[in-house]
């Protein structure tokens, strides 16, 4: 299952539309409920429907630093079929991905390790902690999203863009996450899903 999220993460996007990998690096609690930003690793990156810490949704390739203190030291590059990836790494560890689309931008930016946090009014989120965390958030949608591979429903909150790690899916979410006529509500989660993806977009 998690090869079909996977597939569905690689495909066209920007920052804020629907066309629009896993590290274990600086870990927050899981179970985090309210951690003020002063208090995170100073590593930590905030992520919003703008960018990634000083990385912004839209910035010109042209203008990519080669590194950027704090933020990543390396930048690898590979090329797919409708796009091209930028991994930007961080002491050894992939720590974000951007994506163009032939535009010479990066339209979609995705988390790669757990020090990218989102910051929200019960403390912050990041990869790894239970998708209900997700759900539980004040405004939160779930949008059928379709694409190359089929489709499958995500999760939009200010602008920014979940899905669940399907690993260790139950079965009666496997039924619903990739059919559009079924939304899967918070039953159909327990703490075993964990959150996959955080993305200014979807690439697909």
């Amino acid at each position: 299952m998690i090869a079909v999220i996977a597939m569905l993460i690689s495909v066209t996007g920007s920052c804020r539309r629907s066309h629009s990998r896993d590290n274990d690096t600086v870990g927050v609690d899981s179970a985090a409920v309210s951690i003020p930003y002063g208090s995170l690793a100073d590593t930590t990156l905030i992520m919003t429907a703008e960018g990634i810490g000083q990385v912004k949704c839209g910035i010109p390739l042209s203008d990519l630093a080669p590194a950027l203190d704090g933020v990543y030291d390396s930048i690898e590059t590979w090329s797919e079929a409708e796009f091209d990836i930028y991994s930007f790494i961080f002491e050894g560890e992939e720590r974000f991905e951007g994506f163009d689309f032939g535009d010479g931008v990066l339209s979609v930016l995705s988390a790669r390790s757990t020090d990218i946090v989102v910051e929200t009014p019960d403390g912050v989120i990041t990869r790894d902690i239970p998708f209900t965390r997700v759900l539980s958030l004040p405004s939160v949608t779930a949008e059928f999203e379709s694409g190359n591979y089929g489709g499958i429903w995500c999760w939009k909150w200010h602008g920014l863009y979940f899905l669940p790690d399907d690993q260790h899916i139950p079965e009666r979410l496997v039924s619903k996450l990739y059919n559009g006529d079924t939304e899967p509500v918070s039953e159909d989660f327990d703490d075993t899903v964990k959150l996959y993806y955080i993305g200014t977009g979807l690439p697909f």
